[in-house]
């Protein structure tokens, strides 16, 4: 798995890592740092699209992948747009506003997410593959 090293307050890089995962349903995140030198370790954590700092999503499909939602109906991307929207998670998300087939990317963990909540409005017209172009 890749890390990131970060400095520590005692000057040593710092390991770090970043995961998410769905729980009952609740999306969540976490940041893990520690200092092999030192041994200081500091962990972040929060649950929602909406409270997942840029940074951490970033790390977390550096280490993990991206995963992306598809669509060639225009009907069908047009209600997953407006469902994202509506659910205000459409700024904390790779939305692509062209006209690619590709309308949401993100990693594994968000992208099941997203398609949980789809599902749930019974919008289907969509595929969900990763950068290797597998399916979920």
């Amino acid at each position: 798995m890749e890390e990131l090293n970060v400095k520590c307050t005692c000057g040593n890089s710092m390991k770090v890592d970043a995961g998410d995962s769905i729980v009952s349903g609740n999306y969540r995140w976490y940041l893990s740092c520690h200092c092999d030198y030192c041994k200081a370790a500091t962990e972040m954590d929060g649950h929602g699209i909406n409270d997942l700092p840029k940074e951490v999503e970033v790390l977390i499909i550096k280490q993990h992948g991206e995963w992306r939602i598809h669509s060639k109906n225009k009907s069908s991307k047009m209600k997953i747009k407006y469902v994202l929207n509506k659910m205000s998670i459409a700024d904390h998300l790779a939305l692509e506003e062209n006209d690619s087939e590709i309308l949401v990317k993100g990693s594994k963990n968000e992208i099941k997410w997203i398609n949980g909540i789809l599902e749930s409005k019974k919008i289907t017209d969509y595929i969900i593959l990763s950068e290797e172009n597998s399916p979920l």
